[in-house]
């Protein structure tokens, strides 16, 4: 059999389309789907660093995103430092992100720009938004693993029995019917057959937070989420001057096609169109 290219994904926001009623939408309204792509054998080595890190720094826990970000749960200590401290420490995690053998990938979804472009169109009838975000990363993380003449086996953060199963169905149906999306709408993306997406995509497993790959996958996807609205947004203007992104490796041609997608962002939606606006950050 072919090697194989891991891909780990987290996803953030909810899956819902609508917000709750009188739920107040936060600054950037958006659905994640993504993490980190990695050749099956490079893996050993990705670990060994994320433990090194781990042991610099006393952690015994797992880096979560939102923890690290907001200096709360076990990352708590992080307010208790100066601010020589903390820099520190984000600059030792960028490092380690740095260093390793892996891609950012992901799709993101702008919540309202959605609800503008299909409320009206497909009333009552409207995925959630997994169903789209699984589907474009994995099929642009499958023509990632057909260039490196891979297969690509999928590990996705365990989030509970329902939402599991969602994604196991999701994937069935890749590989039986190919993408989901119209086909006349999403012609200029030239969708992958069922035939090839069945003859890639391998296999998916689920991960929990302690797996140190999981927490990579995400640390990376809300860095990539936010770019979509601020490509000067620090932690993603870091990943994209160490080429830590998969657009940063794409031709103009493959980037519509293969890059991280950011779907119905209106007039962001120049981020995964523009390859020279990325490349200026670089």
């Amino acid at each position: 059999m072919k090697p194989l290219l891991h891909l780990y994904i987290d996803e953030s926001g909810s899956r819902r389309p609508d917000r709750k009623p009188n739920e107040q939408p936060p600054k950037h309204d958006f659905f994640a789907m993504g993490g980190l792509v990695v050749n099956e054998e490079n893996e050993e080595d990705v670990m060994a660093a994320h433990a090194a890190f781990c042991a610099r720094w006393d952690i015994d826990y797992p880096l979560h995103s939102v923890d690290i970000r907001h200096s709360a749960g076990n990352f708590k200590w992080l307010y208790e430092r100066t601010p020589e401290q903390r820099q520190e420490f984000y600059a030792d995690l960028h490092a380690t992100i740095a260093s390793l053998p892996v891609l950012g990938i992901a799709c993101v979804i702008d919540r309202p720009g959605y609800n503008k472009r299909y409320a009206a169109l497909h009333e009552g009838n409207r995925w959630k938004l997994c169903k789209t975000a699984f589907a474009i990363c994995l099929e642009r993380s499958a023509r990632l693993a057909i260039a490196r003449d891979r297969k690509l086996k999928v590990f996705a953060e365990a989030c509970g029995p329902k939402e599991d199963r969602a994604l196991k169905s999701y994937f069935a149906a890749l590989r039986q019917e190919g993408m989901p999306f119209n086909p006349s709408t999403s012609a200029k993306y030239a969708p992958m057959t069922a035939e090839d997406l069945k003859g890639t995509l391998y296999d998916l497993k689920f991960k929990t937070k302690k797996s140190p790959l999981s927490q990579l996958a995400d640390l990376l996807l809300f860095p990539m989420a936010v770019g979509g609205y601020n490509p000067e947004y620090k932690a993603y203007s870091l990943l994209v001057r160490d080429k830590k992104l998969v657009d940063c490796h794409l031709t103009a041609e493959d980037l519509p096609r293969c890059g991280i997608k950011y779907s119905c962002f209106d007039a962001q939606e120049r981020l995964a169109e523009d390859t020279e606006n990325k490349l200026q950050l670089a």
